[in-house]
């Protein structure tokens, strides 16, 4: 169930102060925007993943090695679009300084959920997976050192099923599986099909008409 019914009145802010309705639903209609895009992003990289996945991967090392780099940057596009849906909708208040930008945070993570009907929880937790992307240094500068002799794989894409994969994808530092669509960064995982999924069911709540946005949210 929704943590928050759709707004009917001006939205407050700071110490009382009213944002006239119109600057509200201004505001509303530049965030559902953005949100749609991300979602598109996010399930047309999904799409392109999967296209990639039914093709026999080329013979060539320097072939190949452009296939990996292709699929890795469909992999790293749907987490990076997947990631600007969270922050949108479900937004972590600690990453925000100062009181009044906290508030506005949480606010407008509420005023999204609740204009679209969603609950105050993400329906998949990927938050670990985002953040060893985007921590990439750091990971590896924790990795590294838990191998005393040969160090992995940097890099792993599989086309097997996970019990006919060999030990080199068990601990290489980055790992996707094209048949599964799971995906692994310094040991956080995450299904990158439940994320394109997410981003679609989200989308299909998104009006296209901005009248529709004045017409819900005006008493």
């Amino acid at each position: 169930m929704p943590d928050y019914d759709p707004p009917v009145v001006p939205v407050k802010k700071g110490r009382g102060t009213k944002i006239p309705i119109r600057v509200f639903t201004r505001q509303l209609e530049v965030e559902l925007v953005e949100l749609a895009e991300q979602c598109q992003l996010c399930t047309l990289a999904f799409a392109e993943l999967e296209q990639f996945a039914r093709k026999i991967p080329p013979i060539s090392d320097e072939d190949r090695r452009n296939w990996n780099r292709m699929v890795w940057s469909k992999v790293q596009a749907v987490l990076a679009a997947s990631s600007a849906i969270s922050r949108l909708l479900w937004p972590n208040p600690d990453s925000v300084r100062g009181a009044d930008a906290v508030a506005r945070t949480v606010q407008r993570g509420r005023m999204l959920r609740g204009y679209l009907g969603l609950g105050s929880s993400p329906p998949l937790y990927h938050r670990d997976v985002r953040n060893a992307f985007e921590h990439v240094d750091e990971r590896l500068d924790d990795w590294v050192p838990a191998f005393a002799g040969e160090i992995p794989l940097g890099w792993a894409i599989s086309t097997l099923p996970p019990e006919e994969e060999d030990s080199r994808g068990k601990d290489a530092f980055r790992y996707v599986n094209l048949r599964t669509m799971d995906v692994r960064v310094a040991g956080a995982r995450c299904n990158l099909e439940r994320l394109a999924d997410m981003a679609g069911k989200i989308r299909a709540r998104i009006p296209l008409d901005t009248g529709v946005i004045f017409e819900k949210v005006e008493p």
